[in-house]
C-alpha cells in the first residue's frame, strides 16, 4: 500500500490519537483507516513509523500483551483484562509480529488481538522503514488525549541484549 519512500517521508507517528483527530495529524493513513472492519468511533489510534536495520526489533521483543492493566508495583493484572474488547494491528510490510498462538499476520490487513493475545517483535532483517497502525478501544486508554498533541516524538527500536555490545 505504501512504498518504503512514502513511509520515510512520514513523521514517527501518532499517540493515543482520537480517531476524529487522524486527519489532521496524519492524513496519508486516512485511507488506511477507513478499510478497518470496525467503527472507529470507538477506538484511539496509535501508529509507529519505524526506520530499522538488520538487528533491530520494532517492538518489544519479548512475549508480551498489549494494554495490560498494572498494579502500583507494575505487577500485571490478567484478571482484570476484559475479553471483550479487541485491539487491532495494520503492519506495512516486515518483521511481522508474531503471536504465540501462531496466527498468521499479513501485511497490510487488519488483524484482531485480545489484551491477553501475547505477542513479540521479530527482529529486522534488512534496513527499511516499517508502518505500523494499532486501534485501541477507547475504555483501554489510560488518558483520553483529545486536544493534547498527538505526534509521536520518537519511535524507539530494541536490540536483542544478549548480543548487542557497546
Amino acid at each position: 500500500m505504501f512504498t518504503q519512500q512514502e513511509i520515510k517521508r512520514m513523521h514517527n507517528g501518532l499517540i493515543k490519537c482520537p480517531s476524529r483527530e487522524v486527519k489532521d495529524w496524519m492524513p496519508e493513513i486516512v485511507e488506511i483507516l477507513e478499510t478497518a472492519p470496525v467503527s472507529l468511533d470507538f477506538y484511539t489510534v496509535d501508529v509507529k513509523v519505524h526506520m530499522l536495520m538488520p538487528g533491530q526489533f520494532p517492538c518489544i521483543p519479548n512475549w508480551h500483551g498489549d494494554a495490560i492493566p498494572r498494579d502500583a508495583d507494575g505487577n500485571l493484572l490478567m484478571d482484570e483484562c476484559d475479553d471483550e474488547l479487541t485491539l487491532w494491528l495494520w503492519l506495512s510490510g516486515p518483521p511481522i509480529t508474531e503471536f504465540r498462538d501462531g496466527r498468521e499476520v499479513k501485511p497490510c490487513t487488519w488483524i484482531p488481538f485480545k489484551q491477553r493475545d501475547i505477542h513479540r517483535g521479530v527482529v529486522s532483517e534488512d534496513f527499511q522503514w516499517r508502518l505500523f497502525i494499532r486501534l485501541m478501544p477507547n475504555e483501554l486508554v489510560v488518558r483520553p488525549r483529545s486536544g493534547e498533541l498527538c505526534l509521536r516524538r520518537h519511535s524507539q527500536v530494541y536490540l536483542d541484549s544478549n548480543k548487542f555490545t557497546w
